[in-house]
Order: structure tokens, then C-alpha cells, then sequence
């Protein structure tokens, strides 16, 4: 009887939301409209450019066979610190300069390919999603908060979580007595694992763009209906600093807005720090998007990037008096700035590179393989 009573409290709930938004779609078209095309600019002149080369090389590490090589290297180091296989090296360094997704997308290619079991996967996805340096230090820290090395600061914040996060999970799944090696093997050599790779990160950055642009649209409804600026009129009663009420909507839903937010109104840079660990609800659909195979707890999942988002504020916190900061913040319209220099980052660029190098380096290896089969 009350599980029928919660499942219809549910249905009605969700039944009210949805009639909500159509309601405001319809009486708030035009700042719906702008909010998804400031979406979809987003993705075409950010979202791709700075994080395809990524995701196609890291799919490729994992097709090609390359991943192998480099868990045998990796093998003592990565048992040691997160007690997973060696094979989940790769991932997890990718995830550390890729940008959010890459992580996630890696994390499946390697259950995909039985690298790793479901339980290894659903553990890596709580530490393998984190910004990228592109974004921080070249967006957040040296256009937004106009220091590059603020950006820095949160860069380090971020992986200073996530290895926490990582060690601590590797500590209780010892405890757990949970096996370190996989004994699943389903390899299966891919002939092309290039155009394999560009397909496999094409679809998931066209699922990620959904998401990006759907938020974008929602944020900017939020703020049309004035329910952003009630809520932040209600944190202001409960006496949260006006920078973090201010700011708080926006960087709990999409993370660049909330950036863009957060500098604009001076907040604390340690909210910055949490709000790049926790990633914002769109980065958290479109994880979700991703790893529909993996079984992972949504609520699980959110929680550890809760987490996440504390220890990153509390190491920024930490460090802070160590770097030099000047008097205020000085904001300007970065929108264009943001997009030029995320698509043409340094850490895209060697990406691209890097992914030419492997790429030949295994047309080369497969020519000998088939002169020697010959």
C-alpha cells in the first residue's frame, strides 16, 4: 500500500513538472529559444572541440590493444593506489586532462572490452570524471578569474580529490576482499580501431550535446519564470553570502554557466573549486547517458560528487595562502574568449598528435602482422 502511495505521489510530481515546463515553453518562448541556442553555440564552438580529440584518442588506447601495454606498466602502481588492474591506467590518466566524459566513456569501453567487471566500473566512475585542465586553468583560472594561477589551484584541487576518492575506494573494496584482476576476457581485435573510436566518440558526444542544450534551456527558464532569483532571494533569508546564493542554481545545473557566475559575482574561490568537483546536474546526465550499461546508482553517483566538490573547496581552501591573489576579480564578457581558447587548447592539440602517432604506430604493427601471417 505505500509503495503504491510513493508511486503515485511520483507519477503526479513528475506529472505537475512536466505541465510546469510546457506551461513556461510556452509563455517564455523566446527565452527558452535563446537558452537553447546558446546551448547548441556552445557545443559547436566548446563541447567539441575540446573534448573529441580526447574521447577518440581514449577509445582508441582501449581498441587498438595500446591499454594493454600500458596496464603491464602500470600494473604495481595502479594496484597499489586503487587496487584495480593495470588495464584501468589509462582511464584513469585520461580522465585527469580529458574533461568530464572521457572518464566515463573509458571506464565502458574497458567493461565493454572485459578489461574490467561491472563493480570495477561502477568504482572508477565515482573518481574518473573530472574538468580538464583546458577548462580550468585556461577558461576558469586565466579568463574568468584573470590568474592563471588561481587555475592551477583548482586544477590540482580536482585531482587531489579524485586520487582521495580513488585510495579511499581501493582501501574498502580491500577490506571487501573484492578481486583485483578480472577474470573475464572477451578481446576481440578491432581491424579499424580508429574509425571504430571516431564512431564510438561521435555518438557519445551527440548524446552529451542533448544534454548541454536541454540545460542551457532550462537555466535560462529558471530565470525567465524568476524562480533562480526566488531561490536565491530564500538563501538570502537563511543568510548565505549574496555571491553563493546568487550563484548556487546555476552552478548546481550546468558548470560553465555557474563558472561564468561565480567570478562575474566575486564568490568565494573555494565555491568555484566545489562546483567544478561536483560538475553540475548536466555533466551528471550526460554520465548517465554514457554509462547506461554500467548499473552505477545515480543517487550513489551525485553523492560522491558531492564529496568530491568538498574535499577539492577544502584542499583550495587549504593551499589558497600559498599562491598570490590580487584584490578583486576582474570580470569581462568572456563568451567569445571562452570559446577560442578552449577550441584551440594546447591539451586538444596534443591529443590530436598523440592520436596520429598511436594510430600509425598501429597501421604499422598490423602490416607486419599481416606480412608475417603471409
Amino acid at each position: 500500500m505505500r509503495t503504491r502511495f510513493l508511486y503515485l505521489c511520483k507519477t503526479i510530481l513528475l506529472c505537475l513538472i512536466i505541465i510546469a515546463c510546457a506551461l513556461g515553453i510556452l509563455l517564455f518562448p523566446n527565452d527558452v529559444r535563446n537558452g537553447a541556442s546558446n546551448g547548441i553555440s556552445y557545443c559547436l564552438y566548446t563541447l567539441v572541440p575540446s573534448l573529441f580529440p580526447f574521447m577518440v584518442l581514449s577509445s582508441f588506447i582501449i581498441h587498438s590493444g595500446i591499454s594493454k601495454f600500458i596496464g603491464k606498466l602500470l600494473q604495481p602502481v595502479i594496484q597499489f593506489l586503487f587496487y584495480l588492474p593495470g588495464s584501468a591506467g589509462s582511464v584513469i590518466i585520461m580522465s585527469m586532462i580529458g574533461g568530464y566524459p572521457v572518464g566515463a566513456r573509458g571506464c565502458m569501453s574497458l567493461l565493454e572490452q572485459g578489461a574490467i567487471t561491472q563493480k570495477q566500473a561502477q568504482r572508477m566512475l565515482y573518481f574518473c570524471v573530472n574538468a580538464g585542465p583546458a577548462f580550468i586553468i585556461s577558461v576558469v583560472g586565466s579568463t574568468l578569474l584573470q590568474n592563471a594561477l588561481m587555475g592551477l589551484l583548482l586544477f590540482f584541487s580536482q585531482i587531489a580529490a579524485m586520487l582521495v576518492i580513488g585510495i579511499t575506494l581501493g582501501i574498502i573494496a580491500r577490506f571487501k576482499k573484492e578481486p583485483c584482476h578480472t577474470v573475464v576476457s572477451s578481446e576481440r581485435s578491432s581491424q579499424s580501431p580508429l574509425v571504430e573510436s571516431t564512431l564510438d566518440a561521435a555518438k557519445g558526444l551527440m548524446n552529451m550535446s542533448a544534454f548541454v542544450i536541454i540545460f542551457s534551456a532550462f537555466l535560462s527558464l529558471l530565470h525567465a519564470t524568476g524562480i533562480a532569483q526566488g531561490i536565491c532571494q530564500l538563501l538570502l533569508r537563511l543568510h548565505m553570502p549574496a555571491p553563493i546564493a546568487a550563484s548556487i542554481v546555476s552552478l548546481l545545473t550546468e558548470i560553465t554557466s555557474g563558472c561564468v557566475d561565480t567570478a562575474s559575482l566575486n564568490a568565494p574561490i573555494a565555491l568555484v573549486a566545489f562546483g567544478l568537483g561536483f560538475g553540475g546536474f548536466c555533466v551528471h546526465f550526460q554520465i548517465f547517458a554514457a554509462t547506461l550499461k554500467c548499473g552505477i546508482s545515480k543517487l550513489k553517483f551525485i553523492a560522491f560528487r558531492f564529496i568530491h566538490g568538498i574535499i577539492a573547496a577544502l584542499v583550495t581552501m587549504l593551499f589558497l595562502p600559498l599562491f598570490p591573489q590580487p584584490a578583486a576579480y576582474v570580470f569581462q564578457n568572456t563568451s567569445e574568449q571562452i570559446s577560442g581558447m578552449i577550441s584551440y587548447s594546447w591539451p586538444a592539440g596534443i591529443a590530436l598528435v598523440a592520436c596520429c602517432v598511436i594510430f600509425l604506430f598501429s597501421v604499422g604493427l598490423e602490416r607486419r602482422k599481416s606480412k608475417a601471417k603471409g
